[in-house]
């Protein structure tokens, strides 16, 4: 297994507005999270260690993107009544890659999401955190 050498964790957030406002014993039921890379682009950056001790190359991978995100609110103690939710919630952030790089393809960028966690906050909101791993791949 190769070691990932080019890499952003993210963790992002939002709070859904839930129209219904039923049962105190609702509870949330996810289907599917999906990650959509909207843009990329590469940039040149200074050259040096960040405070971080982080290498910088001077190229960074600016990264737009979209979560789409689809669960099931059961409304229904049994779990047996409920409603499909959909959410988009947009995303953008950076990687830092190679400075000798092909700039005649487009990127190659893969994702892993690692956890998906709800809570109901009130009967109108619903708390919602994704954490996911983009890694820039070597490949042309």
């Amino acid at each position: 297994m190769a070691v990932a050498k080019y890499f952003k964790q993210l963790n992002i957030y939002a709070n859904i507005n839930n129209n219904c406002r039923c049962l105190d014993e609702s509870r949330v039921k996810f289907t599917k999270v999906e990650l959509e890379i909207i843009s990329t682009k590469i940039i040149n950056t200074i050259e040096g260690i960040s405070l971080e001790q982080q290498i910088l190359s001077g190229k960074k991978l600016i990264v737009v993107g979209n979560l789409s995100v689809q669960f099931f609110l059961c409304t229904h103690k049994h779990h047996k009544k409920g409603y499909w939710i959909d959410e988009d919630i947009p995303f953008s952030t950076f990687i830092v890659i190679p400075k000798e790089i092909c700039t005649n393809q487009r990127p190659h960028i893969t994702h892993t999401i690692e956890d998906v966690t709800t809570k109901i906050i009130t009967k109108g909101k619903i708390f919602i955190s994704i954490t996911f791993l983009l890694e820039y791949q070597e490949e042309y």
